[in-house]
């Protein structure tokens, strides 16, 4: 009987250990996992403040700079630890955790209507960016499509498609007829998957454009515009990398004859895409805004036309 006993408080011990040591493990990990979450919302907090104080050093760097034909000159070296930034989308390191880009829309296809439809420029520049990245896509469609999604009235162009033709495919929608809201919604339109989608992203935006400027283009984009060999994409590339007097004189190192060009294709506009990537700790932080550094309200020295962050 006492060995029966004894056996049975052995086993009682064992098992009021073993919950003694669960619950201490599952507490332990329970501290653990709210240090780090909050660890990770310190970080997360810090990196959302610093990106914003550094847009708005940003932008007062933009705005009381000085337009050049590839960028912004700035008035104060101190405040981004540089004298100029390329308004080509390249990245300019303020430090090890704050990068900014800024991408001049004159190096870009604008998407923005002109009354219901895409201007001519822009429509010629993206029906030739479509044959230079996607060559196999019918670029003539898709730009009839584009405009028949924008304009306001349910008249078919040669190429295009109306509300009658997502109907009859079952889409769920119809056109918007009226402008673009976002990016994105060029794919609903007949003609644009996904896939095409992410060739184009790189070189096409919402805001206006006032021209083309080669200084501020991107390889893809002035092959397309002038309308060279897909072969002088990559060519370009690497020169661009290194020049530092400008893409047409990129294209004359790798030997394109450029004295066609116009020299008013070097014009900067007054509207950019500003791009922010802070990092603080673990956390990385975004900020992406459309802005024209024109005052169009009478109220600020610039205006927002969209802005995106987390």
């Amino acid at each position: 009987m006492l060995r029966n006993e004894s056996g049975s408080a052995v086993l009682l011990t064992i098992m009021i250990a073993s919950i003694i040591i669960t619950v201490g493990v599952g507490f332990n990990w329970i501290v653990k996992e709210h240090i780090a979450t909050a660890g990770a919302l310190k970080d997360k907090s810090e990196a959302m403040i610093l990106a914003e104080s550094s847009f708005d050093t940003a932008m007062f760097a933009v705005l009381t700079g000085k337009l050049t034909q590839d960028g912004v000159a700035f008035a104060d070296n101190s405040l981004l630890g540089a004298s100029q930034i390329i308004a080509n989308g390249s990245p300019l390191w303020v430090n090890e955790n704050i990068i900014l880009r800024l991408q001049d829309t004159n190096g870009m296809v604008s998407l923005a209507a002109n009354g219901s439809t895409l201007t001519e420029n822009s429509a010629s520049d993206l029906r030739k960016l479509i044959n230079t990245v996607a060559p196999g896509k019918d670029a003539d469609s898709i730009i009839d499509c584009i405009n028949d999604w924008t304009d306001p009235d349910d008249l078919v162009r040669t190429n295009g498609a109306e509300s009658d033709y997502y109907r009859k495919i079952g889409a769920g929608y119809e056109p918007r007829n009226f402008h673009l809201q976002y990016l994105e919604e060029i794919i609903l339109v007949k003609g644009v998957d996904i896939q095409l989608f992410k060739k184009l992203k790189p070189f096409i935006t919402m805001l206006r454009n006032e021209g083309f400027n080669v200084n501020t283009a991107k390889p893809e984009l002035i092959v397309a515009h002038y309308g060279l060999s897909a072969d002088v994409i990559e060519p370009l590339r690497q020169q661009m990398k290194t020049n530092t007097t400008g893409a047409v004189d990129s294209l004359n190192q790798i030997g394109v004859d450029t004295l066609s060009f116009s020299g008013a294709s070097a014009r900067p506009t007054e509207f950019f895409e500003i791009t922010l990537a802070v990092r603080s700790g673990e956390s990385l932080y975004h900020i992406k805004s459309g802005i024209s550094i024109r005052d169009t309200t009478g109220f600020s020295p610039h205006s927002v036309y969209y802005w995106k962050e987390g």
